[in-house]
């Protein structure tokens, strides 16, 4: 079923890349997003893999979990 979908999203012109473990894809994106700024959404699984803390190392990540003192989720 994954195969179905990672050559529908490719024959529609996306980049798709799969991983066996979130470990895997987390060091895929900190490899891939350098030097950006990065925001995203609610995301259990994106909390688990430490995304926010892997990514803020070397990009302006906003996410509505992590506000700057000086900021809040509402402005």
């Amino acid at each position: 079923m994954l195969d179905a979908v990672r050559k529908n999203l490719e024959r529609r012109g996306f980049r798709v890349s799969v991983f066996e473990t979130a470990r895997e894809a987390g060091a895929y994106l900190d490899r891939e997003i350098d030097g950006k700024t990065v925001g995203f959404g609610g995301s259990v699984t994106l909390r688990e893999m430490g995304l926010y803390e892997c990514l803020s190392r070397h990009n302006e990540v906003f996410w509505h979990q992590h506000t700057p003192s000086c900021m809040s989720a509402e402005q």
